[in-house]
């Protein structure tokens, strides 16, 4: 396919399947049985005049296999709140399910330290996909078949630079040496606005959010009577989980108030953040140091 002929005839098919698609993945993000804390998706097809300023700043204008060379003649972009709301999405393998991904032209983007390209700076999930070979053989379909698009999964800090970033670097007017510098210096204060500002944002709106359920699962334990209930437990690893969990939740909350501050303001992560050997609460076999463990099988170290 050429410029002319998705000009002329698969704009408008493109057009459809982004819309496809973006139905197809807000239907599934709904139907998960827990909440991904999605906020919307938006679609579009790449627009054929910005798609020929595209092709000729790539030396591409007289190419024939446009629908390869091009992977996001359809896109879909899927914003959440945090990058926990993107790792979860991740992990619930709802884009496996529902399309067939390409998994060569797929990018996984993350910020890497020192470097300035724009793919660098912030986490994007970009998935090149198609309709399974069982939905596009439904008459409704059928027009879809083979055609691929780009998915982005973003946060809503990282949409926001991006759309900021699409609009004044991808459509850049032809400067022809006039006011170069200046263009140039405007695309540095957008890289620094994302390194200085947004990516540190995001990530104090991880901790507000994992301190947020730091406080809540704290008050479920307390509303429960957690220590009351450990005589009931079945077995002493029912009771480790009990008492982690106590541990984990209530511990730094109620520690805080006689630090003057949280643990989490003084660098010091809770432990259900940190890689920790399981220990134990089994008891100490009497006429050995061996582990009890090798008799319980529970996997952890000697406990008291």
């Amino acid at each position: 396919m050429d410029l002319e002929t998705y000009s002329r005839s698969k704009f408008t098919d493109y057009a459809a399947l982004a819309e496809i698609v973006s139905v197809i993945l807000r239907a599934a993000i709904s139907a998960y049985p827990t909440s991904l804390r999605f906020q919307q998706v938006q679609h579009r097809s790449k627009d054929p005049a910005s798609l020929k300023r595209k092709l000729e700043d790539r030396g591409l204008l007289t190419t024939t296999s446009l629908e390869t060379d091009i992977k996001d003649l359809a896109g879909c972009r899927l914003i959440f709140y945090t990058n926990s709301d993107v790792s979860r999405f991740q992990q619930s393998s709802i884009i496996q399910d529902n399309f067939d991904v390409d998994w060569d032209r797929t990018k996984i983007h993350h910020p890497v330290p020192g470097q300035t390209e724009r793919d660098n700076l912030f986490v994007s999930n970009n998935y090149v996909l198609k309709l399974k070979a069982v939905r596009a053989a439904l008459p409704e379909y059928a027009r879809f078949e083979g055609l691929w698009c780009e998915v982005q999964v973003q946060t809503t800090l990282n949409h926001a630079w991006s759309e900021m970033a699409h609009d004044i670097i991808y459509k850049k007017p032809a400067l022809a040496g006039f006011g170069a510098k200046l263009f140039g210096a405007i695309d540095q204060r957008l890289q620094k606005i994302m390194k200085t500002h947004l990516l540190p944002a995001g990530y104090e709106f991880q901790m507000v959010l994992d301190d947020y359920d730091l406080l809540r699962n704290g008050k479920e334990l307390l509303d429960r009577g957690a220590l009351k209930a450990l005589p009931e437990c079945s077995d002493n690893n029912a009771r480790y989980d009990l008492l982690e969990r106590f541990r984990d939740y209530v511990l730094p909350i109620l520690c805080a108030p006689y630090l003057h501050d949280h643990p989490l303001d003084r660098g010091i992560e809770p432990r259900s953040r940190r890689a920790a050997p399981r220990t134990c609460l089994h008891r100490q076999r009497a006429g050995g140091p061996q582990s009890c463990c090798e008799a319980h099988d529970c996997g952890g170290t000697r406990g008291i």
